[in-house]
């Protein structure tokens, strides 16, 4: 598991769940060796990806329902429109 990011759940302290990458390191100094770790919040990252993935998928769809260059255009403008 060193030198590897894991994605794991976290708990807040309100109980709710949360999206988190893991990264350990060791380092060793002499004798001695040390550990180290860090968990970021991943929210705002998955949040991305799956609006990314539904967004695609809807431009996928929107483009299997229609035909030619015009409309291609002027349904890509919709969607455009739709998600801001």
């Amino acid at each position: 598991m060193i030198g590897k990011l894991l994605e794991l759940h976290g708990l807040r302290k309100d109980c709710s769940e949360f999206p988190l990458e893991l990264s350990l390191a060791l380092w060793k100094r002499g004798d001695e060796t040390f550990y180290s770790g860090i968990i970021r919040d991943i929210t705002e990252r998955k949040r991305a990806e799956e609006e990314r993935e539904r967004l695609i998928l809807q431009l996928q769809d929107a483009m299997a329902k229609i035909k030619g260059p015009a409309r291609i255009a002027a349904h890509l403008r919709f969607l455009q429109e739709d998600t801001r």
